[in-house]
């Protein structure tokens, strides 16, 4: 709603101060609105309850997260990019909902470490290590009324929080290094046991004395980057022979979508090294390596499907290329050698239909020479789509035709193929062989494709008409042939009257 009224033309340009204004009170908003719904949630206590009310936490801290994301890269991508109004002052930050997000992530934090600690020490349990002892310095705050004022009581609570559970660090570090040396032979094992850890993770005594494993992990990253690294030079030295998958992907589609995959990637094991390696001596390195490896891959996106509008917009302008041809009306050519009809609605614009249709669904934003064209395309291919299904009939109705009623029908044959061979315009080519067919718009087109279709139906009708006669006639001589003439001499003549009928009201409809 906020890009629609950035973007509006209808009134005068929605001022940039003004919409900072929207956005901060949007964020506030939001802000109290997740406040609101959390209020009543016990977010310490064990019961029933305290994995809804974390759901809850979570889905909270999602929709802050979702909204500062959102409102930032409209004014630091979407908007500054935007020429008719663009975005001239700094990307807006929602400061506060990023402070009451940052807020919810420390709740869940101290809940999950708790959690975890139970899971990864099998001596710990609740009656030994009760929550009204580990989540005692929170009772008398109330965490999710956040304000710049109360964050020393909140902070106070935190180094209490610490100190509790600094007594049961060593211990779980312990049973945490025999279970994650078991899984050193399965790496991507070992890795989804330490996301399952991971806000154990944060906690110093316990990151030290996991040191070793932590090693072996930002190695496996390590070769995880080099394998994505080898993966982005596969593809991008595979050109125009890159595979494709699925029914009619086009390969500019697989490439960027194959690049975004491999980002998706690079992004898991950035963010998983940020968390659980990021104070290791060798982790700048792993960094360093996904952070350009990323970028390249951004960098490479943004280059082919700039050189891919550039190469449509070439195709389109000159007219010597086969998208100019195909989008100019040419659709069927009736060869004089077989005397087949066949629909000329080229491939190249049903590659670009598919690639304008896939590029959109993948967020990029055509330009509107691309979007004109497949416009046309668009009308051209319905057009294209009826016209094969009456080629199809014309080059197929002798095969469904009686040889001795095919000169019933001449006259409807004749006018099918005179419409056929006499549209509207046409023009012959140099090649003799052939007559083109052509059309001046698609409304011509339309009026066309009617009238052939009307003169294929009354065709067809006919031939299913005589055909059906053939088959009555065909089935009562049948019973002739097994009628004794001298017998039954009057069902011999019924007979015969019967079949006389049937020929003198054919004649009369001819």
């Amino acid at each position: 709603v906020y890009d629609d009224i950035w973007k509006q033309t209808e009134h005068d340009e929605y001022p940039e101060q003004r919409m900072k204004h929207l956005l901060t009170i949007t964020s506030i908003t939001f802000v109290q609105s997740v406040q609101k719904k959390l209020s009543n949630i016990d977010l310490w206590s064990d019961s029933k309850d305290s994995v809804k009310n974390r759901e809850y936490l979570r889905n909270g801290a999602n929709i802050c997260e979702r909204w500062s994301i959102a409102v930032e890269q409209l004014t630091s991508i979407y908007w500054r990019t935007y020429s008719p109004h663009p975005w001239k002052g700094e990307p807006f930050k929602a400061t506060y909902l990023i402070q009451f997000n940052k807020r919810l992530l420390q709740i869940i934090t101290v809940r999950s470490s708790y959690d975890q600690c139970l899971r990864a020490d099998s001596s710990l349990n609740k009656e030994n290590f009760p929550t009204t002892k580990v989540f005692s310095p929170f009772f008398n705050l109330n965490p999710i009324q956040f304000n710049p004022y109360t964050d020393p009581e909140w902070i106070a609570a935190m180094n209490q929080f610490e100190i509790i559970m600094s007594s049961v660090d060593r211990d779980v570090a312990k049973q945490l290094r025999g279970h994650f040396q078991k899984l050193q032979s399965n790496p991507q094992q070992m890795l989804i046991e330490f996301k399952r850890f991971s806000d154990l993770m944060q906690r110093d005594a316990i990151r030290k004395e996991l040191a070793s494993q932590r090693e072996f992990l930002l190695g496996q990253l390590e070769s995880d980057i080099k394998m994505l690294a080898d993966d982005f030079n596969n593809l991008t030295n595979a050109g125009k022979k890159s595979s494709t998958k699925g029914i009619n992907r086009t390969i500019i589609a697989t490439q960027l979508d194959t690049s975004r995959q491999i980002e998706a990637k690079v992004n898991n094991i950035i963010i998983d090294g940020e968390k659980l390696l990021s104070d290791l001596p060798n982790y700048s390195r792993l960094a360093s390596l996904a952070k350009q490896l990323k970028q390249d891959l951004i960098n490479w996106r943004k280059d082919k499907f700039k050189e891919w509008c550039q190469d449509t917009t070439r195709a389109i302008d000159d007219p010597s290329q086969a998208l100019n041809l195909e989008t100019t009306g040419r659709l069927m050519e009736l060869d004089s050698h077989d005397g087949k009809l066949r629909v000329l609605y080229g491939d190249r614009l049903v590659i670009l239909l598919n690639e304008v249709r896939q590029l959109s669904s993948l967020g990029y934003e055509i330009p509107s020479k691309i979007i004109k064209c497949a416009d046309i395309g668009k009308k051209f291919y319905q057009y294209g789509v009826e016209l094969q299904a009456l080629s199809h009939f014309y080059n197929t109705i002798d095969s469904e035709m009686i040889p001795s009623q095919q000169p019933l029908m001449l006259d409807l044959a004749k006018n099918f193929e005179r419409l056929v061979k006499e549209p509207k315009s046409t023009q012959r080519s140099g090649d003799s062989s052939a007559v083109k067919i052509t059309w001046d718009n698609p409304e011509q087109l339309s009026r066309y494709i009617a009238t052939l279709r009307g003169a294929a139906e009354k065709l067809k009708t006919e031939n299913l008409k005589l055909r059906r006669h053939h088959s009555t006639i065909e089935q009562m001589v049948c019973a002739l042939m097994n009628t004794d003439i001298l017998r039954e001499s009057k069902k011999w003549d019924e007979q015969i009257q019967d079949i006389r009928k049937i020929m003198d009201n054919l004649v009369h409809e001819g």
